[in-house]
């Protein structure tokens, strides 16, 4: 069960990162987590995309950042890709998407917030800026049919994603 989201102010984020990268060289940092879309950081105003903007200019030694598993679905994704393509000395050109199904009836019933013609819209996108993108997939959902994991693999096929990491569903 997931646990409600919060967003840790951006100071703490600078002074951690500050913390930890004490004499590394070209530190590498990665970002995780479906609900990063959802960041804001309500003393500075800032989402997810602004905390990148300020992190590569308040952190200059930073090397490299890397994001994954991040929910397709708002617009602020739409717009990383748009930084990731824009910065490619400072982020590696690839994003891990939580697509979880080429289904909408799948997507639907995990209680997801975007549906396949999102993918294909962010597919696009993420062409026109040189980003690739990669899934995260889930089979065996509770009602998945076999018609169901043929649409996830013909959008697979129609979108090519470079990476696709396939998961059996768990209860939990």
């Amino acid at each position: 069960l997931r646990s409600n989201p919060y967003s840790v102010p951006y100071k703490r984020i600078v002074q951690t990162i500050r913390q930890q990268i004490v004499g590394v060289k070209n530190p590498r940092i990665e970002l995780a987590g479906t609900e990063l879309t959802t960041y804001y950081d309500e003393d500075s105003s800032y989402n997810l995309v602004d905390v990148l903007h300020h992190l590569l200019e308040d952190i200059p030694e930073i090397g490299r950042i890397t994001m994954t598993s991040i929910d397709p679905n708002p617009k602020v994704t739409e717009d990383l890709i748009k930084l990731v393509g824009s910065n490619k000395d400072k982020f590696v050109p690839y994003l891990l998407l939580a697509v979880q199904s080429g289904s909408d009836k799948i997507l639907k019933l995990m209680n997801r917030r975007h549906n396949v013609e999102r993918i294909r819209e962010l597919h696009k996108i993420a062409e026109d800026y040189g980003v690739s993108l990669g899934w995260d997939i889930i089979v065996g959902f509770p009602d998945e049919s076999e018609e169901d994991i043929e649409k996830t693999y013909n959008l697979m096929m129609e979108l090519r994603p470079l990476t696709q990491t396939i998961f059996m569903y768990s209860p939990r």
